[in-house]
């Protein structure tokens, strides 16, 4: 039997939570590729010819698009198809035409019809088309790494491990350990988390001797002095959300060294 969510609220008088309290489900589901968007798109029966296509329809990796001055559109696979933000084909001088049978049902008006187009789309990013379509929580995988800012001094950071990913909800592992260090739950986005190698880029801020993480002491841990964590494959730099304060984080750190 299929369970009925609005009728067991109604059974045990309850009220379900706000859907708006949940926005950051509805971010993590988001590819950054939405309905309406442009990008340059090869010919179906020439790779080496491109046209401006509009995007009708969002599942994925795969895009339900129709090229500019179509009647029709038409699925288009962007994991192993040739598509591009606009301003890709100028930048890199490749030919851009529409295909022949729009040519033939627009003449001269083609040229008309792309501007307009132009001057309301909006290109998908670079970033969007690398991702293959894939929303953030698909792009984390377990054994990647990620750094974590410590609960009580937000200037540390140390090295973890993803063991799990339950639809953005990573459970955690600090490298260098022992086993008997409980793992812990946090969802993707929480600000605490950065990319590997965030640190090293804003200010040296992981401590590359004595201690590990301070939320735990240091009897805890195999090697009380280690000298570097395990490295394995970096996490994908930008499911997690930028840091509020990245902008002033050097001058941050310099003055507390």
């Amino acid at each position: 039997m299929e369970f009925d969510w609005n009728n067991y609220l109604e059974t045990n008088k309850s009220i379900a939570v706000p859907e708006e309290l949940f926005s950051h489900v509805e971010a993590s589901l988001n590819n950054g590729i939405k309905q309406g968007m442009l990008l340059e798109v090869c010919h179906k029966n020439n790779p080496d010819i491109y046209w401006i296509a509009e995007i009708t329809m969002v599942c994925g990796h795969l895009l339900r698009i129709k090229f500019i001055g179509a009647d029709t559109d038409f699925w288009c696979d962007i994991s192993n198809t040739k598509v591009h933000p606009l301003g890709w084909c100028g930048k890199y001088d490749e030919l851009v035409e529409p295909p022949d049978e729009i040519n033939e049902k627009c003449g001269d008006t083609i040229i008309d019809i792309m501007k307009k187009a132009l001057l309301v789309g909006q290109s998908v990013s670079i970033e969007a088309l690398n991702n293959k379509g894939m929303s953030p929580i698909d792009r984390i995988k377990v054994g990647m790494k990620v750094e974590i800012q410590n609960v009580n001094d937000p200037y540390r950071y140390w090295i973890a491990t993803v063991c799990e990913n339950v639809g953005g909800r990573l459970l955690l592992r600090y490298d260098g350990a022992d086993e008997d260090l409980q793992q812990f739950w946090i969802f993707f986005s929480n600000p605490r988390l950065s990319s590997f190698g965030y640190v090293t880029n804003k200010g040296d801020a992981v401590p590359q001797s004595g201690p590990w993480p301070p939320t735990t002491k240091v009897s805890t841990f195999s090697d009380p002095a280690p000298s570097q964590p395990s490295l394995g494959p970096a996490g994908p730099a930008d499911p997690y959300p930028p840091h509020p304060s990245s902008d002033t984080w050097d001058s941050q750190l310099d003055f507390i060294a």
